[in-house]
């Protein structure tokens, strides 16, 4: 009977059917940005060369797009395969008339840009000349892992246009001329171009349930021409995250500049990337927390840490460079509670920005061997004094590894707590919603026996913070086929979805924690994945359609042109329309849904 219940149901998919036109759906979709062939993206420039990116290296037509009174970025990426030891450079960029120079990023110098113009194809053009911050990351010595454009700190033109949607203004014209150390001769790249074309401006509606946003380090970053306000450029950009639907925003942009429904988030200070001299974006931040028990602080506030709270090494040696004992931070000791936990209130009080983001994820850390830390441990445990003594520090991590480790993810989620609570009674001042989010591994929520992860924040307790997980899996890589495979969809929405499952099981549906699965393209070797617009718009939208509260990208900016704008702005319209519904209604979970026909590749924008 069995056998034959199976083939009644196996039967109907063995009879032939017609092909339809739905069975024949993309997952990656390529109707907005055709992507060259491979052997096209990997060919290797000859000497120096520029490229707007991503329309002038990957996308088949070369045609960036700029909607209609919006602003649009021109990301500039430059390739040096020779390792030039190149000192000096200089953007020439040449715009067609009615396409306007707004702003440019911190990595080009405009108070060095000339302007002049010059008419090409019969057209009017201004040729404007910008002076780069010569960089590992703005221009590569050689050849870079998987690429051969370095884009992790590009330098940005910002343009905008009035033009109708439709219009073909002309080319966008570019080369890069450079000064080569040790030769006293000056050399200039090929001249590249991309065509211009506008699309209709950016219309949205902005979700008012779930954060949306977007993150930015370096195109963001804008610097003002000589003595034009910085805070009108500021402004400028603010105003376009708005316009594409978005709430939120991680990025330099002071919130004074920022519209009304538009909100700042920060990853704080970061004294690592500001000592490499080409971040721009979190110079200013006073605190930065990061790594569980490391706090980023100016140079001037670091070196007044007493020496108490410093962490003590192994060999007897403090710490100098930020790492905290533990127990300094949860226990609020004066000089903590004064450099930072003050620090932190008064950020949100000023209104400076909403959430607080520890950067990079929180760890355990290296093992601290202060006396407060053993005293916290005989306190936590209940074990005799003497016989912490005795063993302390590594006879006992040796002897008691279980306990150790319960231990330290204690402190961590105490570290954690009182951040959080620092940040929601400031917010409860400021009249917003302040929160501490970090960054973690998703195996880093699992609840288990074992100690297979270095934390398990779920152990911690629901509170009012957002635990946010990331994911570069599934990445197209321009030194690859595209599509590479079938699962660049639905990962990002298995991810989602098991998330808020999981934490809906542990916390219940009416927890504190806001989740978040955050979508990235790929930290290494300058950033060699890209998007194209249809899986941007997928990868933003999956986690709210999944029941999650917060949509963001990390780490740079991955509105490259119109096309990404708009999708941006269509995916904010559909959040806005069902957010009500994911976010506060009654979710099942436990049922499994099979397709057994196709389904419409176009859904109307008016479906209810």
């Amino acid at each position: 009977m069995t056998a034959i219940r199976i083939l009644f149901l196996l039967g109907p998919l063995l009879i032939p059917r017609p092909a339809l036109a739905s069975e024949n759906f993309d997952p990656g979709g390529l109707t907005l940005l055709e992507v060259k062939p491979l052997a096209e993206r990997t060919q290797p420039p000859e000497d120096v060369a520029v490229a707007v990116w991503p329309s002038g290296v990957i996308d088949a037509r070369q045609t960036h797009y700029l909607n209609r009174r919006n602003l649009t970025v021109v990301m500039i990426a430059i390739a040096n395969p020779k390792a030039r030891a190149i000192t000096a450079g200089q953007v020439v960029c040449e715009l067609p008339q009615r396409v306007e120079l707004k702003a440019v990023n911190a990595n080009l110098l405009w108070n060095t840009r000339s302007s002049v113009p010059v008419e090409r194809d019969g057209k009017s053009y201004l040729r404007h000349v910008i002076e780069v911050r010569p960089s590992r990351d703005t221009i590569p010595k050689g050849k870079l892992e998987r690429t051969w454009y370095a884009r992790y700190q590009p330098p940005c033109l910002w343009v905008t246009t009035d033009l109708p949607a439709g219009s073909k203004p002309g080319k966008l014209y570019l080369r890069l001329d450079y000064v080569e150390d040790g030769k006293g001769e000056s050399g200039e790249s090929p001249e590249s171009w991309v065509d211009l074309a506008v699309l209709p401006a950016l219309k949205a509606d902005t979700p008012r349930i779930a954060r949306s946003g977007v993150m930015s380090r370096a195109p963001t970053a804008v610097s003002p021409h000589m003595n034009e306000a910085h805070e009108e450029h500021d402004r400028l950009i603010a105003s376009y995250i708005k316009q594409m639907g978005c709430n939120i925003y991680i990025g330099g942009t002071p919130q004074s500049a920022a519209p009304a429904g538009l909100t700042r988030w920060t990853e704080g200070r970061n004294i690592w990337q500001i000592g490499q001299k080409r971040y721009f974006h979190n110079a200013n931040e006073p605190v930065g927390v990061a790594d569980g028990f490391f706090v980023h602080l100016r140079d001037e506030v670091r070196a007044t840490i007493p020496e108490e709270i410093r962490r003590l090494n192994r060999d007897g040696g403090r710490d100098g460079s930020g790492h905290i004992s533990p127990w300094a931070i949860y226990r609020r000791h004066a000089w903590i509670q004064e450099h930072v936990l003050d620090v932190l209130a008064q950020s949100v009080e000023r209104g400076d920005y909403e959430v607080i983001r520890a950067n990079w994820e929180p760890r355990m850390a290296k093992l601290d061997y202060s006396e407060g830390s053993k005293e916290e441990f005989v306190w936590w445990s209940g074990m005799p004094a003497g016989e912490v003594e005795r063993l302390w520090l590594d006879e006992l991590v040796e002897k008691h590894p279980r306990k150790w480790w319960e231990f330290r993810n204690w402190e961590l989620g105490q570290v954690v707590k009182t951040y959080t609570q620092v940040m929601q009674e400031a917010g409860r001042k400021a009249g917003r919603d302040a929160r501490l989010m970090i960054s973690t591994p998703q195996d880093w929520f699992v609840v288990d026996d074992g100690m297979n992860t270095s934390c398990q924040i779920l152990r911690w307790g629901d509170m009012p913070y957002i635990p946010q997980t990331w994911s570069y899996h599934h990445m197209p890589k321009t030194d690859r086929r595209f599509p590479y495979n079938d699962r660049m969809g639905y990962y990002m929405v298995q991810r989602c979805g098991w998330v808020r499952r999981y934490v809906d099981e542990k916390f219940g549906t009416d927890r504190e924690a806001l989740l978040c699965c955050a979508y990235g393209w790929e930290q290494v070797g300058r950033r060699a994945g890209y998007f194209v617009p249809e899986d941007l718009a997928w990868r933003h939208l999956s986690g709210v359609m999944a029941g999650l509260d917060v949509a963001r990208n990390y780490a740079e900016w991955t509105i490259w042109d119109g096309r990404y704008a708009t999708e941006m702005a269509r995916v904010n319209t559909r959040i806005a329309r069902w957010e009500e519904h994911l976010l506060r209604g009654k979710i099942q979970t436990r049922h499994v849904v099979v397709p057994v026909s196709p389904y419409p590749e176009e859904i109307p924008d008016d479906v209810k």
